[in-house]
C-alpha cells in the first residue's frame, strides 16, 4: 500500500488542478457510459486501488460542481461490504474506507456479509451476497445504479476463467461494461450494474493514484495461489504477456468484444420470447416458438431458464432439451434447485419447487 500523503480535493488552490483534472475524468468516463450525472448512484467501495480511483473521480466532480455551482454533481452513496474472511484485515479495510468517505464529505454505508462456515464455492456466494446487500441499500437510497471498480484486468481474468469453464455464449464475452440485476418484484426497477474503469489496466489505475498521492488497501488474499482466479491473475495473464506481447491481452479483448456482438444480436432475435403465466405458480411457452436455428434455440432456452429458475442451465442439460424438441419428444426435467419443466405437446411448462407434491 502506498504510503505518501494524499493531496486534498478540496477547495484550496493547490487542490484546484486535480480536482478539475479528475473531474473532466469523470464526466468524461461517466458520457461514455451512459449516466445521468444527476443521477444517484451506489459506488462498491472495498478499499482496494480500483473501487478508491473510482471514488475520488466521483468526490472531484462533486466539488468541482459545488465550486462551479451548476447544481450537477453526481449523488452517490459509498458502500463497504464486509465479508469477515480476513479477521483484523477486514476490519481495517472497512475503517479505511469509513475515513476516506468522511475526508471527501462522500456518505458512507457499511455492511456485513457473513457467508458462514461452508467454504465451496466460496467467490460465486460472495459475489451473490455481495450484490444482493449493494441492491439493497440502492433501493433503499432511492438509486438504480450501482458502479463498480472493474478494470480491463478484471475483465480479462472473467473471461479466461469462463472460458476454461466452459461458459456458454453470454459469459464468453467476459466482464461487461453494463448489467441489469433482475428486479426483487415483476414492479421494481431493473438495478443497472455499471462499470465505467474496463478501458483501464490495473497499472494504469496505480499509477495515477501514485501519481495523486492516494493511498489505497491492498487485499493480502489476492497473493494466495490457492484460488483459480489468483492463479489466472498472478501466473497465467503474466505469462500470456510475456509470451505473445500487448497485442495478445488486446486480442483476447478483441475477441471477447466479438462475442460481445454476438452474443446481443442473438439477444435481441429472440427477447420476443417470454414466459406467460401457467396456474396459480407456474410459467408456460409455445412449443413452437422455440423452433428455431440451433444457435438461436439454444441462447432462447439459456435466457428463459435462466431467467424463470434464477440459475444459468448446464451445457449438457441445454443439449438435452434441444435433442427433446427436435425429436417431438414429451417428457419431464427436474431442474437444479428443484425446478420442473415439462416438455408437452404444445407447451414447455416450468414449475417452482414444491409446486408439484
Amino acid at each position: 500500500m502506498p504510503s505518501h500523503k494524499a493531496p486534498s480535493l478540496g477547495h484550496s488552490d493547490d487542490a484546484t488542478p486535480w480536482r478539475e483534472t479528475w473531474a473532466r475524468r469523470w464526466h468524461s468516463l461517466a458520457k461514455v457510459a451512459g449516466l445521468d450525472p444527476r443521477e444517484p448512484m451506489v459506488l462498491a467501495l472495498s478499499g482496494g486501488a480500483d473501487s478508491v480511483y473510482l471514488l475520488h473521480l466521483v468526490a472531484a466532480a462533486r466539488m468541482q460542481s459545488s465550486v462551479d455551482g451548476d447544481g450537477a454533481h453526481p449523488k452517490v452513496l459509498a458502500v463497504h461490504v464486509d465479508h469477515m474472511l480476513r479477521g483484523e484485515e477486514s476490519c481495517e479495510d472497512s475503517a479505511f474506507c469509513a475515513r476516506m468517505c468522511a475526508r471527501l464529505s462522500v456518505p458512507f454505508a457499511r455492511r456485513r456479509a457473513d457467508l458462514g462456515d461452508e467454504v465451496s464455492n466460496l467467490e460465486a456466494r460472495a459475489r451473490k451476497l455481495r450484490y444482493g446487500l449493494l441492491a439493497e441499500e440502492a433501493i433503499g437510497a432511492g438509486c438504480h445504479v450501482i458502479l463498480t471498480g472493474h478494470h480491463e484486468d478484471d475483465a480479462l481474468e472473467t473471461l479466461l476463467l469462463r472460458w476454461m469453464r466452459g461458459s456458454s455464449l453470454p459469459g464468453l464475452a467476459g466482464l461487461k461494461a453494463e448489467n441489469i440485476l433482475r428486479p426483487a418484484s415483476e414492479t421494481s426497477k431493473p438495478m443497472r450494474v455499471v462499470r465505467p474503469l474496463l478501458n483501464l489496466r490495473r497499472e494504469e489505475v496505480r499509477h495515477l493514484l501514485r501519481e495523486a498521492g492516494i493511498e489505497w488497501r491492498e487485499d493480502s488474499s489476492n497473493g494466495s495461489p490457492a484460488h483459480t482466479r489468483n492463479r489466472v491473475r498472478n501466473q497465467l495473464l503474466p505469462r500470456i504477456e510475456s509470451t505473445c506481447g500487448p497485442a495478445g491481452v488486446e486480442n483476447l479483448r478483441a475477441f471477447a468484444s466479438a462475442v460481445e456482438g454476438l452474443e446481443d444480436e442473438l439477444a435481441t432475435r429472440t427477447a420476443n420470447l417470454n414466459w406467460t403465466p401457467s396456474g396459480p405458480t407456474g410459467r408456460q411457452i409455445a412449443r413452437g416458438s422455440l423452433d428455431l436455428a440451433h444457435t438461436l434455440q439454444r441462447r432462447a432456452l439459456w435466457r428463459l431458464l435462466s431467467e424463470g429458475t434464477g440459475r444459468p442451465p448446464s451445457h449438457t442439460l441445454l443439449g438435452i432439451l434441444q435433442q427433446d424438441l427436435v425429436g417431438q419428444v414429451q417428457t419431464r426435467h427436474t431442474l437444479p434447485g428443484g425446478w420442473h419443466l415439462d416438455l408437452a405437446e404444445d407447451t414447455l411448462v416450468l414449475t417452482p419447487p414444491g409446486a408439484l407434491a
